[in-house]
C-alpha cells in the first residue's frame, strides 16, 4: 500500500484534498443549517409573542364593543318610551363633566406654581426637548398598562432604561440648578401610548 502512495503521489494528494474538502463542507453546511434553524425558531417565538399581544388587544376591544352595544340597546329602549325616562348614563356623564370642570379650575389655579407641559409618546417615537436637554423613547407597553421607556437626562450621553413605568410614576432631574419633574399620567396598552407632563419649578 505504501508503494502505491509513493508511486501515485498526485492521486494521493488529490484524494486527501477531496476528502478534507468534503468533510469541511459537511461540517459547514451542518453549522449553517443549525444557525438558520435557530434564527427561524427565534423569529417564530417573536411572532408568537406579537400575535399574543394582538389577541389580548382584540379581546379588550371586543369587550368595549359589547359594552357600547349594550348602552345603545339601553338608549333604544329609552327612546321607545318617548324620552320620559332620563338615562342614568346621562346623569353619570353630567356628574363626570362637572368633576372635570372642577379639576380644570383647580389646575388653572395651581398653574402659577410652575409651568407644566403635556406630551404623548408612542411606541418607536422619540420625545426631544433641546431646552431641557432630555430625550425619551417608548420601547414597549405591556398588558397591565406598564411601559418600558428609555430616558436620556441632561449632560449625559447614556440612555437609561426604566421598566414597568405606570401612571403616577415620577422621575426628577435637574437642569441649570432648576428641578424638573416628569410625571407619567397615562400608560395605555391598547393604544401603545404613554402620556406625561414636565413640571418645572425653582
Amino acid at each position: 500500500m505504501s508503494n502505491w502512495f509513493e508511486d501515485n503521489p498526485l492521486k494521493s494528494i488529490i484524494g486527501h484534498t477531496v476528502l478534507v474538502m468534503t468533510f469541511t463542507w459537511g461540517i459547514s453546511t451542518f453549522v449553517l443549517e443549525d444557525r438558520k434553524l435557530s434564527d427561524v425558531k427565534s423569529q417564530l417565538e417573536t411572532q408568537k409573542s406579537v400575535t399574543e399581544e394582538y389577541k389580548v388587544k382584540v379581546e379588550i376591544l371586543q369587550k368595549d364593543i359589547e359594552k357600547l352595544q349594550a348602552e345603545n340597546s339601553e338608549y333604544k329602549l329609552w327612546l321607545e318610551k318617548e324620552g320620559k325616562v332620563v338615562p342614568s348614563i346621562i346623569v353619570s356623564k353630567n356628574l363626570q363633566m362637572q368633576e372635570e370642570i372642577k379639576n380644570l379650575r383647580s389646575m388653572l389655579k395651581d398653574s402659577a406654581m410652575g409651568v407644566e407641559y403635556k406630551h404623548n409618546l408612542s411606541v418607536g417615537t422619540a420625545y426631544i426637548d433641546n431646552g431641557l436637554d432630555i430625550s425619551m423613547t417608548l420601547d414597549k407597553v405591556f398588558y397591565g398598562n406598564k411601559a418600558s421607556i428609555y430616558i436620556r437626562f441632561p449632560d449625559s450621553n447614556e440612555n437609561v432604561k426604566y421598566e414597568n413605568i405606570k401612571a403616577g410614576d415620577v422621575k426628577i432631574f435637574k437642569k441649570d440648578n432648576k428641578k424638573h419633574k416628569i410625571t407619567f399620567t397615562k400608560v395605555l396598552f391598547i393604544q401603545d401610548l404613554v402620556e406625561f407632563t414636565i413640571d418645572s419649578s425653582n
